[in-house]
């Protein structure tokens, strides 16, 4: 008997992307399970929060807990982190890129692989328009997952876009080879 491999893709199980919107006080995560990047079979959403009275350290150390409860869970296969980009709050965004920085970290800890897009390449992935507004973001996700509402709280609704650029964008996965 010739057994050969076959060059199709072949999937025991869905694929798991995590969305995730890195953030000091709160991080979006959205988890999407796909057998292919048009077939969507389970999407969650939450966010992790931390206490603004903690010590940086403490908060840095709870998101990165959380995180990890979280991922030893779910197992996703796969991760999208959105890129910072700030023009006004410096003190926000150094604060929001320590946060991202854990985060990275807890991914490469748990051999996730990582796409990092801007905004404007987010934005231009789910609505066609790289200047698109939060809302017409939110519009086309609760198109697209055919939802009542868009996922609430806004970060949580920036982690399932997030997870979505990852499922449109999976041949960067290598998804035909997983």
């Amino acid at each position: 008997m010739d057994l050969r491999r076959s060059s199709l893709p072949f999937r025991l199980e869905p694929m798991r992307i995590l969305g995730i919107d890195p953030g000091l006080a709160i991080t979006g995560i959205a988890l999407i399970e796909a057998d292919s990047p048009q077939k969507f079979t389970r999407t969650d959403w939450l966010t992790i929060t931390t206490k603004s009275g903690l010590p940086l350290p403490d908060r840095l150390c709870e998101l990165q807990h959380d995180l990890h409860e979280y991922l030893r869970d779910t197992k996703p296969q796969y991760a999208v982190v959105e890129r910072l980009f700030f023009a006004t709050n410096r003190l926000t965004a150094i604060a929001v890129a320590q946060a991202r920085g854990v985060i990275l970290l807890t991914l490469a800890e748990h051999a996730i692989p990582c796409l990092e897009p801007t905004p404007l390449e987010l934005k231009h992935c789910i609505t066609g328009d790289g200047n698109a507004d939060k809302r017409q973001v939110q519009d086309m996700l609760t198109r697209t997952f055919s939802l009542q509402e868009p996922p609430k709280p806004d970060d949580a609704a920036d982690a399932l876009a997030l997870a979505l650029y990852g499922l449109l964008n999976a041949k960067l996965f290598a998804f035909e080879n997983a």
